[in-house]
């Protein structure tokens, strides 16, 4: 019984959705990457990762329009990157 979760088919089905499901990481991980070696630290990839999609999926449901959702979740939240970026060097000074 225990024997059947080991083939060969399931073991590929979690290995091909592990890669699929760790790719915005791996993402948000390069980004960081680069933007350590240019002097900015930014510790909440992962949050505002998180607000992106939440903010995408909330205008797409309330305007029933899926591309005005991928416009507030690419755009958007890249504005409210550099927002961040200007509100921490205001904190360091």
């Amino acid at each position: 019984m225990i024997s059947d979760l080991f083939t060969t088919t399931v073991l590929v089905g979690i290995l091909a959705s592990g890669f699929r499901l760790a790719t915005p990481y791996l993402y948000a991980s390069l980004g960081e990457t680069f933007g350590q070696k240019s002097g900015v630290l930014n510790l909440g990839v992962e949050g505002i990762m998180l607000l992106g999609a939440f903010a995408g999926f909330y205008v797409s449901f309330t305007t029933n329009n899926l591309w005005l959702g991928m416009v507030r979740r690419s755009g958007g939240r890249c504005s409210d990157g550099i927002d961040c970026r200007h509100h921490q060097r205001h904190v360091k000074s």
